[in-house]
């Protein structure tokens, strides 16, 4: 069975981080003031690879709209309000590597992560 459904709307404001946050911050969270006019309706960490491992190269880029395994002790997860965005970043955060054949913890310090969040036209 496939699923077809139509895109949402262009995005009618955009908040990306200023700067990235370096290292990632494992065990921890990042709160950032978003600016835009409401409550986001989507959030993703865009982590940026500083050096090479697990066959990600320096400056690849991984997308992450939040996951959680192994009963909560890996992952991340998103929050949002009207003022600001949240990651809530676990000890360790796992994901596959390039070719999708194994999965690995990344290690904090070789990687820098920033918060992007959308709000769709009503």
């Amino acid at each position: 069975m496939s699923h077809v459904s139509t895109p949402p709307a262009a995005a009618a404001e955009v908040y990306r981080s200023a700067s990235a946050t370096t290292p990632l911050p494992a065990s921890s969270s990042l709160t950032e003031a978003h600016g835009l006019s409401g409550r986001p309706d989507y959030v993703v960490a865009v982590l940026e690879c500083l050096t090479a491992e697990h066959g990600f190269s320096v400056g690849d880029k991984v997308f992450v709209s939040g996951h959680l395994e192994y009963a909560w002790s890996f992952g991340l997860q998103f929050m949002a309000d009207e003022t600001n965005v949240k990651a809530i970043f676990s000890a360790y955060v796992r994901h596959l590597d390039p070719t999708g054949a194994g999965n690995y913890s990344l290690t904090a310090a070789n990687w820098s992560v920033r918060l992007e969040a959308w709000r769709f036209a009503p």
